[in-house]
């Protein structure tokens, strides 16, 4: 009809090229190419928008959203949940397959350039899914936690492998009872250690290549990275704690009156200096914790968080001002009461503080590091010039880098 249409339009004497592209103008007008939804190959209409409107998601969603969407349809759209509907096998078994293809990198490429006709070498969805109770008890366990980075192997070779941050990871199972049994404590480390190191997960048995590739034999196994060491203490909160900050080797320096002076030689110098095996940071800014009876003092795990929070950046230090020995040190620093305080400089002006926080040893070591970062100067900004002064007093024999 269509050609029919085109010949009377514009005579009967009109080229079979002439009439094809007749054709294809009525059928963008008749929106039959989907036109602005789809990609055209090859003069074909390639639908490449599909499984990423079934799960809800964007094309720009990463593993994590399309998991999270994934996981809320299969706790509505389940076959389990709607018995009465006919089509919930059907339409679920289309749930799933979007999802499979969405989570793998590879096949995400092929579907998003080709759309399902990229992916028939991979084969069809299977018809297979796990039960209502899997999708609410056991599929993702650390998905819903802010802390803890659920990891696949599309990003592992960037976010860890390639990256400078340290890891600790738990690469587990769902159908594992010792790590559903682990999963509190893994989670409780998470928040203490949040903004200290990078805590993730890798559910091994949606990337099961990425926990060969990594050497995984057994679940819950957990690995610290970059040292790719096996973590085999115990699976408790408080031990996972030291064994990280151990490995951190972080620097939380004691000030008594009898190192107090050296300090003050070691900033005016800039020097490093040796106090009972403690190496003496050059950085001015001190904070220092402040105690005047154990029970006010704040935790050496949190001194120590927050030490590593603020490497390279501020020094942290303690003063326990419930000895006589080092009463003359708190009154040397104008500090009455326990509390932690950041000094610019506890040189010249070791009588000026900011007041980070009070006796309270239920402070978490992220509250002390925003708090300090609040009182710290702004970055400045830079000019070529700058740039070029800076390099000049740092190396003599270098060539200084080229104009922007």
């Amino acid at each position: 009809n269509d050609r029919h249409f085109a010949q009377r339009l514009i005579g009967p004497s009109i080229s079979g090229k002439s009439v094809a592209l007749l054709l294809l103008i009525i059928a963008v007008i008749h929106n039959d190419l989907n036109v602005g939804h789809n990609e055209v190959l090859c003069g074909e209409a390639v639908d490449t928008d599909g499984y990423y409107t079934l799960l809800g998601v964007g094309k720009g969603a990463d593993n994590r959203q399309i998991r999270k969407a994934f996981k809320q349809l299969a706790l509505t759209k389940h076959p389990d949940k709607n018995l009465n509907d006919p089509k919930a096998h059907e339409n679920f078994l289309k749930i799933t397959r979007a999802y499979e293809v969405l989570k793998d990198d590879e096949m995400r490429k092929k579907y998003d350039t080709y759309g399902e006709d990229g992916l028939k070498e991979d084969g069809g969805a299977g018809g297979r899914y796990h039960s209502w109770k899997y999708y609410n008890e056991e599929f993702g366990i650390y998905d819903n936690d802010e802390e803890i980075i659920t990891l696949g192997k599309n990003d592992f070779e960037q976010s860890v492998t390639n990256s400078p941050y340290v890891w600790f990871i738990n690469y587990y199972s769902p159908q594992c009872s010792h790590c559903h049994h682990l999963a509190p404590d893994w989670r409780r480390l998470a928040k203490q250690l949040d903004s200290v190191i990078r805590i993730g997960a890798v559910n091994c048995e949606e990337d099961w290549v990425l926990c060969r590739q990594q050497n995984v034999r057994s679940y819950p196994s957990l690995i610290f990275y970059p040292d790719h060491e096996k973590y085999d203490g115990k699976r408790e909160t408080e031990a996972m704690v030291e064994y990280v900050l151990d490995r951190m080797h972080p620097l939380v320096v004691t000030i008594d009156k009898y190192n107090l002076q050296s300090f003050y030689t070691s900033s005016q110098s800039n020097e490093r200096i040796d106090h009972s095996s403690q190496t003496k940071p050059s950085n001015r800014w001190w904070l220092l914790s402040v105690c005047f009876d154990n029970k006010e003092c704040i935790f050496s795990d949190v001194q120590k968080m927050v030490a590593i929070m603020l490497e390279n950046v501020v020094n942290v230090a303690q003063v326990n001002c419930d000895s006589s020995n080092d009463n003359e040190v708190c009154e040397h620093f104008g500090i009455t009461e326990s509390k932690v305080a950041l000094f610019a400089d506890i040189n010249e002006d070791h009588r000026n503080y900011f007041e980070i926080a009070g006796a309270d040893q239920s402070i978490e070591a992220k509250h002390i590091f925003k708090a300090v970062l609040s009182k710290l100067p702004n970055v400045r900004k830079l000019s070529a010039k700058d740039v070029k002064t800076i390099w000049d007093e740092l190396s003599d024999d270098r060539s200084p880098p080229s104009d922007p």
